[in-house]
């Protein structure tokens, strides 16, 4: 069985739980909320999120309505808040996850 990151744990506490706080996560986790902060501005935890993307809604066509279905003019913020990210991050990273989305063979 995999070892989780502490990146990955602080990923998937505000992905899976949408009241989750900086405060709660690092109580959960028995960190600082300095360092769920810290973590949160890392590249390892935006890949993390990105990874949340991709393989939290499967198949590909669930991820597809998700981005699709989420009104694009709150996905970045909205998400981008959620998850601790820059509206321009979330951006990013959900053309990230299209490019990932088209290059793979239809279902």
């Amino acid at each position: 069985m995999k070892e989780w990151t502490i990146t990955e744990i602080v990923a998937a506490c505000f992905w899976f739980n949408g009241q989750a706080t900086i405060k709660s996560v690092a109580r959960y986790i028995d960190i600082s909320e300095k360092d769920v902060q810290e973590i949160r501005k890392s590249n390892e935890y935006r890949e993390n999120v990105k990874a949340l993307m991709l393989t939290a809604r499967s198949p590909a066509e669930k991820i597809k309505d998700w981005i699709r279905t989420y009104p694009r003019n709150e996905m970045p913020e909205s998400f981008g808040k959620r998850m601790g990210l820059k509206p321009h991050v979330v951006k990013k990273l959900i053309k990230e996850v299209e490019e990932v989305l088209s290059s793979l063979p239809s279902e």
